[in-house]
């Protein structure tokens, strides 16, 4: 679980992200549905901005559709930050497996992987 648990995160951010920006498809099949049961965010804000011209109360949401996203962005970085995790890649290092050191990464990989004749340029 440890070893996904990154990814977890990651995925269940964007699908937030996502689902703060659904809008053709709702819009699309039932507007809102009977009684808003299918409204989100931006279906309410779309309905209060240019239906109901009220302006104000849909630039006020769009601004809350903004910055939610962002701030769950902004705490999962952090998090980042803090676990002291290294966010670059590694490219050229030498990787350790559970066995020990991975011959299939670091800068004897291509020599690894094809073998040792197939490497040299030998006429």
């Amino acid at each position: 679980m440890p070893l996904i648990k990154p990814s977890l995160i990651v995925i269940t951010m964007l699908s937030v992200i996502w689902d703060f920006n659904v809008f053709n498809q709702i819009w699309l099949v039932s507007q809102g549905g009977p009684r808003e049961t299918t409204a989100t965010i931006g279906i309410f804000t779309y309905k209060k901005a240019f239906v109901s011209f009220g302006i104000g109360t849909g630039a006020a949401a769009s601004v809350l559709v903004t910055l939610i996203p962002l701030a769950l962005t902004s705490v999962y970085i952090r998090c980042l930050l803090k676990s002291g995790e290294d966010l670059r890649p590694r490219i050229g290092q030498p990787q350790t497996t559970a066995s020990g050191p991975s011959p299939y990464n670091g800068p004897d990989a291509a020599h690894a992987i094809s073998g040792p004749n197939e490497t040299q340029n030998n006429p």
